[in-house]
């Protein structure tokens, strides 16, 4: 039999007012996305761990719309929830104050969970109020010290609601030791898993069947003769299955490693050289100067030199 658990991340995320102290979060984070980060993380754990469980969110997931809370418990009623958990952060404005940038800050803040006054729904509505709290004190450490953790009100969610319904306030949005806390992720995951455990501890919750994942080494997924092997870590799969050119599925046949044979390159053409040459095209060689000339040169230039003067002076004596 079904677990049906109500999840109401409480207001809209423009409902007016309820955001963050500016002073302690200049982003004036919205009320209602830390609610509904804090339900979110509760329902997925609930939901990867549990067989039996359902889960119905009565607040818009978006948070564009701030659905009335007659209309949130109808939803849940109408359902057939069998437990209804309001989540919520706290404001209020105590005497003793400290001031952050002109601003009055408050120091005090803590969880409080509250209840129907005066009427405890199906006889185990403040038994639960009390293992809920101590829950999240076990894993937040977030104390209240500004009011009492065990609170009764007659909100619209515990009243209008059939079932046993809790609200947690769970730390102060106007504290400047609460809003640094609450604004962690460590905060939500331990929030959650308080809430996780308060579940199982109060209802025959059943854990799901985990079923190991093993690796299978095949040419194809239908081809279970020619395995090669089943592996429970995937790497050594992979290893065995580039052996054999094969692939790895999984134990429900879906291909998680596909083999990629190696491309052989193709030869490259050679391509002739061409070799180089440091002088340009046209060059025109420098004529040397008589200095730069060989010494054979010289001597040959100065025996020429030396005939054409004697055939000058026979001319003249003539």
């Amino acid at each position: 039999m079904s677990i049906k658990i109500a999840l109401d991340a409480g207001h809209g995320k423009n409902t007016a007012g309820k955001r963050f102290l500016e002073a302690l979060d200049p982003k004036e984070t919205r009320e209602w996305e830390r609610n509904s980060i804090e339900a979110e993380a509760v329902e997925k754990k609930l939901l990867e761990r549990y067989e039996n469980i359902e889960i119905l969110r009565v607040d818009d997931r978006t948070g564009k719309k701030d659905i009335s809370r007659p209309e949130r418990c109808k939803r849940a009623n109408e359902w057939g929830a069998d437990i209804y958990i309001s989540f919520h952060h706290n404001a209020v404005s105590p005497s003793s104050h400290t001031m952050v940038n002109g601003v009055k800050c408050f120091s005090g803040g803590g969880t409080v969970v509250y209840v129907c006054k005066g009427l405890d729904k199906n006889g185990t509505t403040r038994t639960m109020q009390r293992d809920l709290y101590e829950k999240l004190i076990k894993h937040t450490g977030l104390k209240g010290n500004r009011s009492n953790p065990y609170g009764q009100a007659n909100f619209d969610v515990l009243v209008l609601t059939d079932m046993t319904a809790l609200l947690i306030e769970n730390g102060f949005m106007d504290s400047y030791y609460d809003v640094p806390i609450i604004l962690s992720n460590e905060f939500v995951e331990q929030t959650s898993e308080a809430i996780v455990e308060f579940i199982a501890n109060n209802f025959d919750v059943k854990l799901k069947k985990i079923v190991e994942t093993t690796y299978k080494v095949r040419k194809s997924w239908e081809d279970s003769k020619g395995q090669k092997g089943s592996f429970v870590i995937l790497q050594n799969a992979i290893a065995e299955a580039q052996k054999y050119g094969y692939n790895v599925y999984d134990n429900t046949g879906k291909l998680i490693w596909e083999y990629q044979p190696e491309k052989e390159e193709e030869p490259k053409a050679e391509t002739p050289s061409v070799e180089p040459t440091t002088e340009p095209e046209n060059a025109v060689e420098d004529i040397p100067t008589v200095e730069e000339q060989p010494e054979k040169e010289k001597m040959t230039i100065a025996k020429a030199l030396k005939n054409l003067l004697k055939l000058i002076l026979e001319w003249i004596n003539k």
